[in-house]
């Protein structure tokens, strides 16, 4: 089973930068080894796919992105509104992917830090991404 580090509630926008409408809104989940997004089946709905990320990925529209092709992490804005924006490689291109925080998840405790729920989650996806290639390719 992977180590989830971050889950949280999200709006998430496909293209930067963001349109007026958010593409889907869904869980985050931030593993040791990948990010993932999964979409809600309802706007409204509060599945807690982390027990469960490769059967969520198998039944739901998901973004999975192995650590080590995160490019960048970057908070940005959008009508005062902090949003996180990941850069990342594909096989053939570079593509970008944004999410606006809508629930805290596992970030509830996490609030009080002084750099904001976005900030920590950005620096946890660059300290993993850094420890990526000690770590060993199996699932």
């Amino acid at each position: 089973m992977e180590n989830v580090l971050v889950t949280a509630v999200v709006d998430f926008y496909d293209k930067h930068p963001l349109g007026l409408r958010r593409t889907s809104r869904g869980q985050f989940i931030l593993t040791e080894r990948r990010l993932v997004y999964i979409k809600f089946d309802h706007w409204w709905s509060s599945n807690n796919y982390a027990t469960q990320i490769d059967e969520a990925i198998q039944k739901a529209w998901s973004l999975v992105i192995p650590i080590e092709q995160v490019i960048e992490t970057k908070i940005e804005h959008k009508i005062r509104h902090p949003y996180l924006h990941v850069t990342y490689r594909t096989a053939t291109t570079e593509e970008s992917a944004c999410f606006l925080l809508v629930g805290a998840g596992t970030l509830s405790a996490l609030m009080v830090y002084r750099s904001g729920p976005l900030e920590h989650i950005a620096n946890l996806i660059d300290q993993t991404k850094k420890l990526a290639p000690d770590r060993p390719s199996n699932k």
